[in-house]
Order: C-alpha cells, then structure tokens, then sequence
C-alpha cells in the first residue's frame, strides 16, 4: 500500500500544472464587530472547489479560470458572493451577518473538493452550537453526546459522553479546546460532558490519518471553538436544566471583546453505588478575550471545571477537575508568508478515597499536566505550499493508585516522572489539475523515544459535484491513558498513565488508511467511506476473567480495524427546515493479546442511524434520532466449577446449599451478545418571554421506545448460565429553559 501512495507522489511531482490558476488568499469577518471567523467554508461558484477558514479566519483558495465569484457560508450568518474578473494585487476581506432568524437552518454538510490546501485528515465534521443544542438531551444539552450525529463516533450506551472513533477506545482520541488537549473532558463519571454548551462556538470531528501538524492524537480529534463576545454589542444569557443553572455573557469595544460561560450544580444525595447518600457538586467554567486587530491579532481562553463527590466524613469519595489556558496570535500575513503561535498549558487532577472497582478498595491520587508552545510558518508559491511547525513541551505525571482490599483487581502504581517533549513537522501540498496532493511527516520526541509519522493525502475533483480522496497515515503517542472500559451509568472512574518505551510499556503505533467519495448537490451528499488500520504497542486492563495467575493488570497487543460508513443527507427545501440523514456503518475491530485475534470488548459490527429535523415556523424545532446496531462481544461461560467440601465420614456433601459454583470462562469475546435498539426525540419551543428576550423551552425524552441499549454480559442463577443485561435503561425525560437576551 505504502508504495502506491510513492507511485501516486512520484507521479504528482511530475504532472503538468493549469496555466490558468489563481491563487485567493483573504480572511472572513463578522459585522459589525470585526471579529474574525473560524469554519467559514468558502467556495469557488465555477468550479465547487472549497475550502475552510482557520482560527483567525484565513483562507487560501486556488480558482481554475476567471472571472469567478466566492461564496461563503456558515450556521446562522449570511455573506454576500464577492465577484473576481482579475487576479487580485492584495489578500480579501468578506463580511458576513447574522441571518436574523430565530432557528438556524439545517445545513447540508459542505464537500471538501479538490483544490484545498487546508487538507487535514480522511474525514471531518463541523456541529455548529445551533446543531449541538438541538440534538436530543438526556439531563442536558451535552456537546460530546451530540456527536451522536457523526457517523464516525459510537457510543456504548445512550447515557455515555465517551467517543468511540471508528473501532478505538475513547483513551485514543484528543478533546481539545481552542487547540490546547483537554485532559478528561466529563462530568458524573463520563456521562456528561465538562464543557459548556453556551460557551461553544463550534465543534470538529476530525478522523485519522492527520495533518501533520496534528500530535498526541491515535484515532481522532474533537476541537471545540470556544464562543467569542462582540466587540459591538453586550449579550448574555442563562439556562435552567433538571440539575444545573448556567449562564454567558459577553461584549466590548472594537479593540477588546470578552466572552465567558459557566455552569454549576448540586445533587445533596448520589442514588449509585458507593456514592449512595453522598452529596455531589460540579461546576465549570470558561473566559475568552479577543484583540482582533488586522495585524497580530490575540486570543486569550481559561477553561477550568471541578467535580466533588465526598461523605460528610470525608472516607468515602472522588474530586478531579481540570484547568485549560490557551493563548494564539497571527505574527505574520503578508504575501504568500503565514506565521502563527500558540501557548498552552492543561492539567489534570484526581483524588479518590475508597473507591471500588474491579473487586477491589483502592485510594489514588493523580496528577497529569503538559505545557507546550506551537510555532508554524506557511510560505505559498505558485502552486504549492510549504508549512513548517515546531512544538516544544514539558509534561508531567504522577499516578499513585494503592489497594487497600479485595480481591486485588487492582494492583498499586507509583508513576512520577517529568521530561520535555518535542514535536518537529513538514508538509507540503501541490495543486494537481482539479485535485491536490499533500505529502508531510511527523516527529514526536521525549522519554528516550522517537516517533516518526509520515502522512499522505490526495484528494481529486472527478467533478463540481464529486470529490476522491485517499490516503495513508501513521499516528504515535509518547504515553498510554489507560481507562476502565466498563459502560456508563457506572459513576466511578480512573485512568492509568503510563509512559511509553519503558518498564516494558511499547509506544503505541497505528498505521491508517482511507478511500473516499464524495458527492454534493445544492439540497442532497452522499458520502462513501473505506477505513482501515493496524495497531501496535497497546496496553489496557486485564479482564478479570483472564487475570488468575497473571504478574500484571496490564496486557499489551496489537490491533486492527476495517470499515465502511456510508451517508447521505437530503433537504427538503433550500432553507433546510426539513432534513433526513441516514448513516450505515460496517465494522470489524480486533485486537490479539496472545496467539489469536479476538473482538475489541466495543465492537459493534453493523450500525445504522437515521436522524430527521424539522423547523416548524419560527416557533418549533424537532430532532429525532434513532439507532440500530450490532450487539457488544461477550466472553461466554464454557462450564461451571462446583466447590464443595468433603465429610469423610459420609463422603461429599451434596446439599446445594453446602457448594457454591464458579464460573470457568471461555474464549475471550467469542460470543455475540443480543443487537441494542433506541430512539430519542428532542423539541425546542422558542418564544419572547420576559425583559424582551429569546425564550427557549426544550423537551427531550431519550430511550423513548423502551429499547434495550446496554451490553449483556454472564450470569448464575443457581446452577444455570443466563445472559442478561447489565442494566435496564427506562425513557429519560429532560427539560430546560433557556433565555438570552
């Protein structure tokens, strides 16, 4: 395969170039505030060819004849189309507005076709805020679960907040906000997201192989745009869920805009588990500052959140939370010369008293924290672009877990080391007739460990209307996170960090490759795609169904995965105020922990989602959501052991009530368990309520046909093996009242 994608190079190194081409560059902004727009999609009327504003709202666009005009678009702004009949002497500046509609339309998912240097991976997504909060909620609007509208990302169960991209745990993919990763990204446990909903200006999804100036990542990437003020105007706004109140404000003057959201919320009495009667208090909170001048404009963030989960007597309970700090700023934007930088520090604390989990007691402490900087410079030439990027970092772990009873599920870690990190990277994009090549590699450096990761993308316009795209990519990172796969609504959780190439932990290693078509239409895509991948150095727990007689909770393996996901959307109307997305998805993923290849505990082999909204006047929105799909494997139990005593007077007893039976597991994950089936429905009712404002009142009902969702797994009842669910989900109704003004 690596050699076709060198043939494709060599080729492309060679062919002839358009005499005709032009080269666009420019920036987007918001009126009036002068605010500079990131994930504008900006595209060539002629010819289809698009491509995607970065975060100061940058673009660069090659056009195959003149004149031609640009259009751009984005959720809930309107733009006029800027005509072009000669080759412009200096970069452009398009204006856009806010559309004025109370609903945003439904939009279409815009094609990435040929002609775009922003090539970034085999597949993205973006979810605007407009789309994450229309998406059914359980409890409340939550950004990780309205990813459910990603074809690429699965769940375990309707309540979890935990992504899983195509076939790789969630510990295999990077939350980031504005950039900087996001260490553990959830509320209760993993079922809600800790990152607030009004806080977000827009979310991607981006699928492996990378860009490459994309690090620390194995599997995908999910960056979410923090929201900015407008620096022409005050606005705020506050929300009122079954269990939290939030609220946002945001406004400034054309040098400075600031923008900040926060949410908090208090249960006195945890109904789960071992926090049974323990009260529970989380609350996060994010600050945005915005210079956005011309020439080096800066963006400021702060994300921190805390969750606390303690008895009165302090013996029993867990606190973590995280603090995120990002700073960006433009350097350069002459010519065909682009300079950036970005500083950013994340940090992660844990600390839990008595926990219980697999069998065992155990207190931990944990702390995990890396700092980093980010330089890149692009320089683009007559038909290709150079991009260069170095990034310095320090990182530091300190993973203390003790057991303290049981049957020693859990063995006690005492991880603590500190050592700078370095990412070095190249890459280089070509226009080749209606299509483009990008050819990059990757360096990650730290710990005594070298990580090169070369990439590969060509993409080719077959038509206005059809995109292919291909490629080849390999991802590493210097550490392992090690989770507990056990689905929600499991409240207790904890992570291993383990640094890689030492104490016999490997690097991780994935190898990712992908074929895509693509076709779009002003009301209606279609989107094919083939994944697949071969993993090595992975490290998780050992089940505890494999872990007698083992020196070690921790297993190390290989991995692969292959896949198919088809999707098509379809609009009703050019507004978008009815759209249907139906999505189907074929998927293997194994790993081989020995001699044999066995089912990943999450796979799910058939998938098939359909999603309708509808805007119904001004007034109502509707989202319904329902999913099929295969069940979760289950390792069956081959026999059951019978453990007695012996009376030598009479022999062996053989009163049922003198034996207790164990159960002797078969081949891990061989069996099949039965396929998971729910709908979810979700309505916005908007309305002007007191002080003049937008009131909104959602209803929400998850689960609302009853179906079963959770993973089964063996039991015993007396003598007889039963596969039964590992827990009854009922329908989860939700409301919120929302008002901004």
């Amino acid at each position: 395969m690596t050699g076709i994608f060198l043939l494709i190079l060599a080729v492309a190194l060679t062919g002839p170039l358009t005499g005709q081409d032009v080269l666009i560059r420019g920036r987007v902004i918001r009126m009036p505030e002068g605010r500079l727009l990131a994930g504008v999609r900006v595209e060539s009327a002629r010819t289809g060819s698009s491509t995607m504003t970065d975060m100061f709202g940058l673009f660069s666009l090659w056009l195959t004849a003149l004149p031609d005009t640009l259009m751009v678009s984005a959720p809930g702004l309107i733009g006029s189309p800027t005509v072009i009949r000669t080759p412009p002497r200096m970069s452009l500046t398009i204006t856009m507005n806010s559309d004025g509609a109370t609903l945003p339309a439904i939009m279409i998912n815009a094609a990435e076709t040929g002609r775009d240097f922003a090539i970034t991976g085999s597949s993205e997504w973006h979810l605007s805020r407009a789309v994450i909060d229309a998406a059914p909620r359980a409890i409340e609007p939550d950004i990780m679960r309205s990813l459910i509208q990603v074809p690429a990302v699965r769940f375990t169960t309707p309540l979890s907040a935990r992504p899983l991209i195509r076939g790789y745990e969630s510990e295999f993919t990077s939350v980031r906000i504005d950039g900087v990763e996001l260490i553990n990204p959830y509320h209760l446990g993993r079922i809600l997201s800790s990152f607030p909903v009004d806080g977000t200006e827009q979310v991607s999804v981006r699928t492996a192989p990378f860009a490459a100036g994309d690090g620390d990542a194995l599997a995908g990437i999910i960056d979410i745009e923090g929201r900015e003020g407008r620096a022409h105007d005050t606005e705020g706004g506050g929300m009122l869920s079954l269990i939290s109140a939030s609220a946002w404000a945001g406004g400034g003057s054309p040098n400075l805009a600031v923008f900040g959201a926060g949410r908090a919320a208090h249960i006195s009495n945890m109904p789960i588990g071992i926090f049974d009667r323990v009260p529970y208090n989380l609350s996060d909170i994010y600050l945005n500052a915005n210079v956005p001048r011309e020439s080096f404009p800066l963006k400021v963030s702060l994300y921190r959140s805390r969750d606390r989960i303690v008895n009165t007597d302090d013996t029993v309970g867990m606190e973590w939370g995280n603090t995120v700090v990002s700073a960006r700023s433009l350097l350069a934007n002459s010519g065909g010369l682009t300079a950036r930088v970005q500083l950013g520090y994340g940090s992660f604390s844990e600390d839990i008293q008595d926990g219980f989990a697999r069998k065992t007691h155990f207190d931990a402490r944990n702390r995990f924290s890396n700092a980093s900087a980010s330089f890149d410079v692009s320089i683009v030439g007559a038909a290709s672009r150079f991009t260069f990027g170095i990034q310095p970092g320090w990182r530091s772990v300190d993973n203390r877990i003790v057991p303290l009873s049981g049957a020693r599920g859990i063995d006690s870690v005492d991880l603590r080391s500190r050592y700078p990190t370095l990412g070095l990277y190249g890459a280089w994009t070509r226009m080749i007739g209606p299509g483009s090549l990008n050819a990059g590699i990757r360096l990650d450096a730290g710990n005594g460990n070298l990580i090169w990761q070369p990439r590969l993308t060509l993409r080719a316009g077959l038509s206005r209307h059809i995109t292919a795209s291909a490629g080849y990519g390999r991802t590493g990172r210097l550490y392992h996170v090690v989770g507990d796969p056990r689905p929600e609504p499991e409240l207790l959780f904890y992570d291993f960090w383990l640094n890689a190439g030492s104490d016999g932990i490997p690097v991780p290693i994935v190898d990712h490759f992908f074929l895509g078509l693509k076709s779009t239409g002003e009301r209606a895509m279609g989107r094919v795609s083939l994944f697949a991948s071969t993993a090595r150095g992975l490290v998780e727990l050992r089940p505890l169904s494999s872990a007698t007689g083992s020196s070690s909770q921790f297993r190390t393996g290989r991995g692969r995965t292959a896949g198919l996901e088809l999707e098509g959307e379809l609009a009703a109307d050019r507004n978008g105020d009815l759209a249907l997305d139906v999505s189907y998805i074929l998927s293997v993923s194994q790993r081989r922990w020995s001699t044999i290849w066995v089912h990943w505990s999450q796979d799910r082999r058939h998938q098939l989602r359909v999603i309708l909204k509808a805007n119904l006047g001004r007034k109502w929105s509707l989202t319904t959501i329902a999913e099929a799909a295969s069940g979760a494997p289950v390792t069956p139990i081959k026999n059951i052991l019978y453990i007695g005593t012996i009376d030598p007077r009479i022999g062996l007893r053989r009163h049922p009530s003198a034996f207790r039976a164990g159960r002797i597991p078969g081949t891990e994950n061989s069996a099949i368990g039965p396929g998971v089936f729910h709908v979810d429905f979700g309505a916005r009712y908007h309305f002007e309520g007191p002080g003049h404002g937008n009131w909104q009142l959602g209803i929400s009902v998850i689960n609302l046909n009853f179906g079963p969702v959770a993973p089964s797994e063996p039991m015993l009842q007396g003598t007889t093996i039963v596969y039964e669910r590992e827990f009854i989900l009922p329908p989860i109704p939700t409301f919120t009242l929302r008002a901004e003004f």
